[in-house]
């Protein structure tokens, strides 16, 4: 429905402000045009229904530049991934338009590297918890790090390092399990099969690889 009603100048600018004519009903005006000395006056629906989008947007657009300086001090702390990020977002009450548009802004400003959180995330893992590569891939795995990442991660592991961390596991686990026994028959003190099996087990549930477990046993 259009409607052309010659205002004067004070009710021009009224209108301007958005204020209605008199004698056109508020629900009925949609928007209102100025031109000449002339209101143009529309429905209502279509101009709530676009007034109401432009707000949403800029909500959206003013709730994502708060939020990205306090996800980029997120990020600073420490190195993070992708789902831990986002995850983190949506607890601050992010809506997924929002959280995405967040992810990327990290991304292409190198706050977020999965494969640099991998390869740091790796090294950590091995070097202070003692962690084979099948526990360190199945946590990787968990946290949604994609295959390239996990293997360039593994990388930083050199192989004589790997067996000098699972000797170490060994011999710590071998002495809490009396693993060396002063029984008579046992002079030379080998590890009796149970002892060995329980060894075995503890080693393969840091991550470790059996066969590699399996050699180191066989030698000592």
């Amino acid at each position: 429905m259009r409607m052309i009603i010659h205002i004067r100048p004070f009710e021009q600018k009224c209108a301007v402000f958005g204020f209605v004519h008199k004698g056109v009903p508020h629900r009925r005006i949609r928007r209102i045009v100025t031109f000449d000395g002339y209101v143009e006056v529309l429905h209502l629906s279509l101009f709530l229904q676009r007034y109401k989008k432009n707000v949403s947007l800029q909500k959206n657009h003013l709730k994502t530049i708060m939020l990205l300086p306090r996800a980029q001090k997120f990020c600073d702390y420490q190195e993070r991934y992708q789902q831990e990020v986002r995850d983190k977002l949506y607890s601050w009450g992010a809506k997924p338009n929002e959280v995405e548009q967040i992810l990327c802004q990290l991304v292409e400003q190198d706050y977020i590297n999965e494969e640099r959180f991998a390869r740091a995330f790796a090294r950590g893992k091995f070097r202070i918890k003692h962690w084979g590569k099948n526990k360190i891939r199945q946590e990787l795995k968990f946290r949604k790090i994609s295959e390239y990442c996990i293997k360039q991660a593994l990388l930083e592991i050199s192989d004589e390092e790997y067996l000098e961390i699972l000797k170490q596991v060994i011999e710590k686990k071998s002495r809490n399990v009396g693993a060396r026994s002063a029984r008579p028959d046992n002079k030379q003190g080998r590890q009796t099969p149970p002892q060995q099996h329980k060894i075995a087990q503890y080693a393969i549930s840091r991550g470790f690889e059996p066969d590699l477990i399996g050699d180191i046993l066989k030698s000592e």
